[in-house]
């Protein structure tokens, strides 16, 4: 399977079990309109395939922790692109 796709399947199927478990053992009414946070990295081989969603942040450590490369940026409100790109899909934005 691609790397991408299975990253995509694998967050697709925590997603619906979080939805189910909250679903089955919460009694209120009440419409969590929270955010998410994730970070997943799979390694194949040589390859490190990075996905972040929400306010999550990864740097690869280098040199015995000398230097670092990051990972990933930030998907938060404070982020300018980020916050538009909520906006434009009908979302609201928190900070």
């Amino acid at each position: 399977m691609d790397p991408h796709q299975a990253i995509l399947n694998g967050c697709a199927k925590a997603e619906a079990f979080f939805i189910e478990t909250v679903e089955r053992h919460t009694k209120s009414a009440v419409v969590d309109r929270s955010g998410s946070c994730a970070h997943v990295t799979l390694i194949v081989d040589d390859m490190a395939y990075v996905f972040n969603l929400g306010d999550t942040r990864a740097i690869m450590s280098c040199n015995g922790g000398l230097n670092y490369i990051p990972l990933s940026s930030e998907h938060t409100g404070r982020n300018k692109d980020e916050k538009q790109r909520v906006i434009d899909a009908g979302g609201t934005v928190e900070v």
